[in-house]
């Protein structure tokens, strides 16, 4: 890899990370066990219009410390990402790989025992700052 692309794979590690952060907070607030972030959040938080496949692997490295279990969807017909599943605890066998909605998906989970939440992403900077007021204090989750 070229020094540029170690500085750029470098930054996104630390916005994934913060972002991780976040999730797992958001996730522990409201009792539940995983987050889905679906394609159209995640390319807005991102500030991109197309994203390779590529990227959600990056997303999946950085974060599982923090969440150990992940699972990508798949649109059929272009073999896109569609959602991004990440959990603490593991998931129910089957599930990810049916085809259906999202809400679907979420109450066939929870079926199982596994509480999800479909989350809404803020921009990168309010996830920062929001994140820095936090850390010291002056705000709550």
């Amino acid at each position: 890899m070229a020094a540029g692309d170690d500085v750029y794979r470098e930054a996104q590690a630390r916005l994934h990370r913060i972002l991780g952060s976040y999730l797992s907070m958001l996730a522990w607030k409201v009792g539940a066990d995983c987050v889905v972030i679906q394609r159209d959040e995640l390319l807005t938080f991102l500030e991109l219009t197309r994203m390779k496949n590529v990227r959600v692997d990056w997303i999946k490295e950085d974060i599982k410390h923090l969440f150990k279990h992940t699972k990508t969807t798949f649109y059929a017909k272009n073999g896109n990402y569609a959602e991004l599943y990440l959990s603490r605890s593991k998931f129910p066998k089957g599930i990810c790989s049916e085809a259906m909605s999202t809400e679907q998906r979420i109450e066939k989970f929870k079926e199982q025992g596994l509480t999800l939440v479909d989350v809404t992403l803020p921009t990168e900077r309010e996830l920062i700052s929001r994140m820095a007021l936090i850390m010291t204090g002056i705000e709550e989750m």
